[in-house]
């Protein structure tokens, strides 16, 4: 019964940032009216996204990525270790198309960028994706529907996910460049929405409801051996997920 004496608790999670754009005036940049968090491209070369209330995935406004001249860059860390998902509602006019990448390196006054993945989709809702020197994908995420994106960055494991509404559609190794597969840095320093697509042409899309989450790893409670009176493990055979439940006496608080 000791290799069972203790409880472990589901993964703490902490959110760092989140933003829906309810706060900001319509038709308004966003960095315009968050330079705090938001940033352009390149410092002092404005690259904004509008804030729209044409479509909402939550509340009245969402972020409106339409053409290359847009260019929204959210700063993140940098991060060297740790855990950290990117989350966010999408929303694809039929017809254009969109585009965003994850960077291990980003600074607005200086060219030292380096990519950890391009994610590009077309005007159908295609999306297709460049990872650690590899293309791939052909997921269908549909147009003129929001749906759900979310990138986990686990640099204490080198591992990199995409995922759609819920599913892993991809996962590599995060320090890898993306475009060559070179040896990179294994970091996240920044998220950034470009309008473009998987032509390279115009694209038009919508964000919604960002956040980014820390995962900061189980914790462990101990639980004497003598307060386990039985210990039940099923389905019997287990083929990927299992349970293991430990029958507690009633006084012990988990």
């Amino acid at each position: 019964l000791f290799a069972f004496g203790a409880i472990l608790s589901a993964s703490a999670q902490t959110v760092l940032f989140e933003d829906n754009f309810d706060a900001y005036t319509a038709g308004t940049g966003v960095v315009a009216q968050n330079s705090a968090y938001w940033a352009y491209w390149s410092t002092g070369t404005p690259s904004d996204a509008n804030v729209s209330s044409s479509f909402a995935s939550s509340g009245a406004n969402s972020a409106h990525i339409n053409g290359t001249a847009t260019d929204l860059v959210l700063p993140i860390g940098p991060f060297t270790t740790g855990k950290y998902d990117i989350k966010f509602k999408m929303y694809l006019p039929a017809g254009a198309g969109g585009y965003f990448n994850a960077l291990h390196a980003w600074s607005g006054s200086s060219t030292a960028y380096q990519w950890a993945g391009d994610i590009f989709f077309d005007g159908a809702g295609v999306a297709t994706w460049t990872t650690g020197g590899v293309q791939g994908g052909a997921v269908t995420v549909g147009t003129d529907v929001w749906f759900d994106v979310q990138v986990t960055a686990d640099m204490d494991n080198d591992l990199g996910r995409l995922y759609f509404n819920g599913v892993v559609a991809n996962e590599w190794q995060w320090s890898l460049n993306n475009a060559n597969g070179a040896a990179g840095t294994n970091a996240l320093a920044a998220f950034d929405f470009y309008g473009t697509n998987t032509a390279n042409t115009a694209g038009n899309y919508y964000i919604d409801d960002v956040q980014v989450i820390e995962s900061t790893g189980v914790s462990v409670k101990p639980i004497a051996a003598e307060k386990i009176s039985k210990v039940s493990i099923y389905p019997n055979p287990i083929v990927n997920d299992g349970t293991i439940d430990l029958n507690l006496d009633k006084d012990e608080d988990v």
